[in-house]
């Protein structure tokens, strides 16, 4: 079934991307000391931001090639966005060499790195984040058209050659600049790549694509609608992160940012569902297949839920030993509480993901831009209020309090709207009851590790396989459960995993 074949493909993709990060981390840490290591780090928060120039184009295409079965219109308006985005990669070039000067000079604080190698690092950082933005079209284009096992192998390769081959010049060179001019390459590499494969299918003879307002138009009010959204969004993910560069030094931010890759564990495993059953979402909304949409949305809520408090739990319990085996030294208390906050956050973010994309599957985005706005106006004034009175842990409470606020406003105005009324089953069986499953046997199986094994990798492995063993009994228990309702007596006695 091919829908299995793309979740097999996405999940590759994203425990790669995790197991390497976690697998790098301590190289980085070792060969460039904890203050480049924070440099290193503020190119990922760089990115982020850098991808508000996306404007929405790569969400739009993906949803045209979804539902558009028009090759010489897909090709049309591939070449039009294109022309766009290569438009923003040259106007972002033009002022990143001021641009890095600011970063640099007013906003970074560095103790023992040169302030101009600083400011050669962030122009590097900005043009390769310009790159990776435009590799973002491409990309989506490979989703909408669900070629997600292509899609998963340009990841991995990328994420291979761009963090982890850099390592051995790395190993000899223990320069911080060099990293920069790597990941430049890499990234204009795997941009020709995608290009490639993302024109594959669209080219036509008969019909050369071409440069059209027409086409852009088509797509415009959507994407204006995404645009809204990913800038929200990445005030809203980014805020913490931006705040914490700016008032600690880089030291402090790396191990921040080591904090916010951990807590990211739950929201990442549970993405992969969200991104392969998203087309799905798409075709049935526009086909108007009402049942097969609800059902398919349920189905993956109670998969994401699982995946997300599962992940969630193990972090809480495993906090001190994950980053104890990352950074190489113990931590203090105010990080790894810092941790397990992010990590319950990054499981409400995940139960956001199908009320968001099912949004996006009907073309609605006025009430993603609503609440995104209200959170993205109070977020950094509260995580600057939060990081200057209570340190890293007043960083990561802000964000907590957003995403579980989000998580019940956004269900309560999207479900009704497009599902009917399937709220509060939505939610006791797709949420609260994987919850319960997953805290009833981790929390329990947690303390008895905790009381009887003393050794670091051993109880972090244990913690895992428990964690393991939580998913798994949820699963069967959900699947016992709903097959055990009677025939027709709710639209989720058909969602059952299996």
């Amino acid at each position: 079934m091919r829908v299995n074949r793309n979740i097999v493909a996405n999940y590759a993709s994203r425990l790669w991307s995790g197991l390497s990060t976690f697998a790098f981390v301590p190289l980085y840490l070792r060969l460039l000391g904890p203050e480049a290591f924070g440099l290193v780090t503020f190119s990922m928060t760089l990115l982020g931001v850098a991808f508000i120039l996306d404007m929405g184009m790569s969400n739009a295409f993906a949803r045209e090639m979804a539902r558009e079965p028009s090759r010489v219109r897909l090709a049309t308006l591939l070449r039009s966005l294109e022309i766009v985005y290569l438009g923003s990669v040259l106007l972002v070039a033009l002022l990143t060499i001021p641009g890095s000067r600011l970063i640099a000079n007013y906003w970074l604080n560095a103790s023992t790195l040169d302030p101009s190698q600083i400011r050669r690092c962030v122009a590097l950082m900005l043009m390769s984040s310009m790159l990776q933005v435009m590799m973002a079209l491409y990309m989506g284009g490979l989703f909408g058209s669900n070629r997600h096992v292509a899609a998963a192998s340009f990841q991995i390769g990328f994420g291979f050659v761009r963090s982890g081959l850099v390592l051995i010049p790395l190993y000899f060179l223990r320069n911080v600049e060099f990293i920069f001019v790597w990941q430049l390459g890499a990234s204009l590499l795997c941009l020709l790549l995608l290009r490639s494969a993302a024109w594959r299918d669209l080219r036509n003879s008969d019909a050369p694509a071409h440069f059209s307002l027409n086409a852009l138009r088509t797509v415009g009010r959507f994407a204006g609608g995404m645009f809204g959204i990913a800038l929200i969004s990445t005030i809203n993910t980014q805020s913490d992160k931006i705040v914490v560069s700016k008032i600690f030094s880089l030291t402090d931010f790396g191990a921040y940012s080591i904090a916010s890759l951990i807590g990211q564990v739950p929201s990442m495993l549970a993405l992969p569902l969200a991104i392969t059953i998203l087309p799905r979402l798409t075709a049935y909304a526009a086909r108007d297949e009402h049942s097969a949409l609800l059902t398919a949305y349920l189905r993956y809520s109670m998969m994401i839920a699982i995946v997300a408090f599962g992940a969630a739990g193990g972090i809480i319990a495993g906090a001190p030993q994950l980053l104890s085996l990352i950074t190489a030294a113990q931590p203090n208390a105010s990080l790894v509480d810092a941790t397990r906050l992010l990590a319950i956050g990054g499981a409400f973010l995940a139960t956001q993901y199908m009320p968001y994309h099912l949004a996006i599957a009907c073309g609605h985005t006025r009430t993603n831009l609503i609440l995104g706005s209200v959170s993205a106006a109070v977020l950094p004034f509260a995580i600057w209020f939060g990081a200057e009175r209570m340190g890293l842990l007043g960083a990561a409470w802000p964000w907590l309090v957003l995403n579980a606020t989000g998580s019940v406003l956004l269900a309560w105005r999207i479900i009704p709207r497009f599902l009917g009324s399937h709220l509060t089953e939505w939610a006791f069986k797709a949420n609260i009851l994987p919850f319960a499953i997953n805290a009833a046997i981790i929390i329990p199986g947690s303390l008895l590790i905790e009381s009887t094994v003393s050794d670091l990798v051993p109880r972090l492995g244990l913690i895992a396989l428990l964690c393991s063993a939580a998913m798994a009994v949820n699963i069967l228990f959900l699947h016992l459960f709903f097959r055990a309702l009677p025939a027709g007596s709710s639209a989720i006695s058909q969602s059952v995993i299996t």
